[in-house]
């Protein structure tokens, strides 16, 4: 029909036990929808991400990506999947957020139901701040779990003046 759409692009080589290249094989994968979301999620006044079925990263938008100080031509800022394990988002949160942020996402992964919860996130320059996250399972109309979509909330002006206002309260 004249549509353009873009693919993702693998190509591998069938060697021979002596390292000569036999053939190529190689696989197109349609990313059309992924493109469309990822520009969707850079527009939006938010932290998102996205994340393959088994809970690897595999997108933020770009102001995710700033706030974690990613390179311009860092995967995630195009939505590759760079294999990420299923916690590798876990060192960029506070110590004393870690243990429980990775059980509620791997009950997430292993329910596949969504999930809130707060934690501390580092930054570029290595300050934490405090997020509202809140992740979702994506589906295809016969069930299947295409991705888990993520909004990080910044809250944290919302805990400090909850601090203050229970520091007050405890004073009186």
């Amino acid at each position: 029909d004249g549509q353009y759409l873009w693919f993702e692009v693998r190509g591998d080589p069938l060697r021979a036990s002596d390292g000569t290249v036999l053939s190529w094989y190689g696989i197109l994968i349609d990313i059309d929808d992924r493109r469309t979301l990822q520009a969707t999620l850079n527009v939006i006044p938010a932290y998102t991400w996205y994340a393959a079925p088994s809970g690897g990263l595999t997108f933020v938008n770009k102001r995710t990506a700033d706030y974690l100080g990613l390179a311009k031509d860092h995967p995630l800022r195009f939505g590759i999947d760079i294999g990420a394990q299923w916690d590798a988002h876990i060192p960029l949160l506070h110590p004393d957020e870690r243990e429980e942020s990775r059980k509620a996402w791997l009950a997430c992964l292993s329910t596949g139901e969504a999930a809130e919860f707060s934690q501390r996130v580092r930054n570029a320059q290595g300050d934490y701040r405090w997020f509202l996250s809140r992740v979702e399972p994506l589906r295809a109309e016969d069930g299947t779990l295409l991705q888990w979509v993520g909004v990080n909330l910044d809250i944290e002006e919302l805990k400090c003046a909850a601090g203050t206002d229970a520091d007050r309260a405890e004073n009186r």
